[in-house]
């Protein structure tokens, strides 16, 4: 403490970093380093690491400007004004429910009818849980992809559930992984779409930063559930 004390700085020392060492772009110059280090591979090491593997093997960021909540309103308000029907805007849920609050509140505000859609094989949910059969009772249409499951689910849930075979339907990923422009494709023509809520925000990111927002969120649940359990 006495030798801290006895530190006596020049007097022009100022308070910020990059005003005492550099030009004023210390920010910058850290920022492109650590882009070069990610992007070009050392000869003498593997090369830097996500945790889901190394970083030059991770997608490529992407334009996702037409996943947003803004783009949704548009296309919800295009598909009322063309007396669109449930069956033909489809929010696919076999992943989860994410993002589906925001988007039927936008459907409605809009007075846009949409169908929740599911493929009973793939779901990431039990639908005859207390939680989910309340969300499948929130007054919209429900479907599946396949008959027999229908049959089943009718009276399990107690409401009607249709088919719907979406081959046809455009969907807001591309078989690339990439985003599709459904306001597009609606206007062009499209006379069914499919929407993964998951995908859609206010300020959307790319698909895979998407579905690692989803993985977190699962995996916080998951461990707050086990806190509940087992530490109480």
């Amino acid at each position: 403490a006495a030798a801290l004390s006895a530190v006596a700085p020049p007097a022009d020392m100022t308070a910020l970093v990059e005003e005492n060492f550099g030009a004023g772009d210390a920010g910058t110059k850290i920022v492109d380093a650590i882009a070069d280090y990610v992007e070009t591979r050392s000869k003498q090491d593997e090369g830097p690491w996500h945790r889901l593997g190394r970083f030059e093997k991770l997608p490529k960021a992407v334009d996702s400007s037409v996943l947003s909540h803004a783009t949704f309103r548009d296309l919800a308000r295009h598909a009322a004004s063309q007396h669109w029907q449930a069956s033909q805007l489809l929010f696919d849920v076999t992943s989860g429910f994410e993002g589906v609050d925001d988007l039927l509140a936008i459907a409605k505000r809009e007075g846009a009818a949409v169908t929740l859609l599911f493929d009973l094989a793939a779901a990431s949910f039990n639908p005859l849980s207390a939680s989910v059969k309340q969300r499948l009772h929130a007054g919209v249409d429900v479907a599946v992809t396949d008959a027999a499951d229908a049959m089943i689910l009718t009276p399990a849930l107690g409401l009607s559930v249709g088919v719907i075979d979406v081959a046809t339907a455009v969907a807001d990923l591309d078989d690339s992984g990439n985003p599709n422009d459904l306001l597009a494709a609606m206007e062009s023509g499209a006379d069914r779409l499919r929407v993964q809520p998951w995908l859609w925000a206010a300020t959307p990111v790319g698909p895979f930063e998407s579905a690692l927002r989803v993985i977190d969120g699962e995996n916080a649940a998951a461990h707050d559930a086990v806190a509940r359990n087992w530490m109480a």
